[in-house]
């Protein structure tokens, strides 16, 4: 075989598993308003993986932790979807994956989701409150605890589950705008108890230490939807507006026609200038490389090595792969991120 045919197959086959990652990162969520201690572990085991910081990116199998007192992030979801974890809380993401979408999705102007996704975020302790766009049909997006769980179709909400310490836990839902359906896990609520505009229910569960099984101690008949305390809802607004105000510049792109690019990312304000420049750059290196590929009669070791003057380490050390810069540019312009 000539090694012009085995390098063009080398660059094609390259090119392939550039577009198939490219895809792969069509869900992503990015961490923004961070402060002043969080820390992401895996699921299983609880391992840190990293301390969260601004414009870190988490997915499945992550273990989002808050500590202490006015500790709090926002996870900024490509969907759309935003949640405000409080302090002392513990939210496992179990599931997130989302389709490409084909036009670009601005965060502060759109109401619905982009395109079809499945999420399932579990809420072990602590506190959230959850802004969700408009689902698609086929999308799902479901909040769970140790004592039930809330199906969510675009609202915003508040869900709290904090053991009390005597072996008993409260297992809160409210919602400001929109709909949620509420279950328990013991089978004591298995038709969904709809909460909407303004409405809380509170659930009385309790907690066996030893295996975690968790009992409903609230009678059925008190297992009733009541109006949200003004303060409640105050709060919750107040947290909402904030995460909008944290992804309003957010535009997320589309997947360009026959690129294979995935649409789960997006650059605002000045970032986004620069990735401009970085692209002009870059176009006009490889021009030029170009040129000089062909006045050396595919000279290709030597194109390689102008490609690539080196890795580019990127996110935490722990958790990211080096990238070369074009590559690093590809993924900024499909990541979402979060002003503030």
């Amino acid at each position: 075989m000539s090694k012009k045919l085995t390098s063009w197959l080398v660059w094609a086959g390259s090119l392939c598993l550039l577009a198939t990652g490219l895809q792969a990162q069509v869900q992503q969520i990015k961490l923004t308003r961070i402060g002043p201690l969080v820390q992401v572990k895996e699921i299983s085991g609880g391992v840190l993986k990293f301390d969260g910081k601004q414009g870190d990116l988490v997915s499945e199998n992550d273990l989002v932790v808050t500590s202490g007192d006015d500790s709090g992030v926002i996870l900024v979801f490509s969907n759309g979807a935003t949640i405000n974890i409080g302090e002392n809380s513990q939210v496992e993401i179990r599931q997130f994956t989302q389709d490409p979408f084909a036009e670009d999705f601005a965060f502060a102007e759109e109401t619905s989701e982009p395109s079809a996704s499945q999420t399932k975020i579990h809420l072990t302790q602590g506190e959230l409150i959850g802004n969700v766009k408009s689902l698609r049909s086929g999308s799902s997006f479901i909040v769970s605890t140790p004592a039930g769980a809330a199906g969510i179709r675009g609202t915003t909400f508040r869900v709290v589950f904090r053991p009390q310490g005597n072996g008993t836990a409260f297992f809160t839902i409210t919602t400001i705008e929109g709909d949620v359906g509420v279950t328990t896990t013991d089978g004591t609520v298995t038709t969904p108890i709809s909460v909407t505009d303004q409405q809380e229910i509170e659930i009385l569960v309790e907690v066996d230490d030893v295996t975690g099984e968790v009992t409903v101690l609230s009678a059925p008949a008190d297992l009733q939807v009541k109006t949200a305390s003004t303060e409640v809802i105050a709060t919750v607004t107040k947290e909402v507006q904030e995460a909008a105000e944290a992804v309003v510049e957010i535009v997320l792109k589309a997947e360009s026609e026959g690129s294979g690019e995935g649409g789960g990312g997006g650059t605002s304000g000045d970032e986004g200038d620069e990735a401009d420049q970085k692209n002009e750059n870059e176009d006009d290196g490889n021009d030029g490389q170009n040129g000089d590929d062909q006045n050396n009669d595919g000279s290709n070791g030597q194109g390689d090595d102008g490609n690539e003057p080196g890795g580019e380490t990127i996110g935490d050390s722990s958790t990211q792969q080096n990238q070369t810069p074009q590559n690093q540019n590809s993924q900024d312009n499909n990541s979402p991120t979060a002003g503030g």
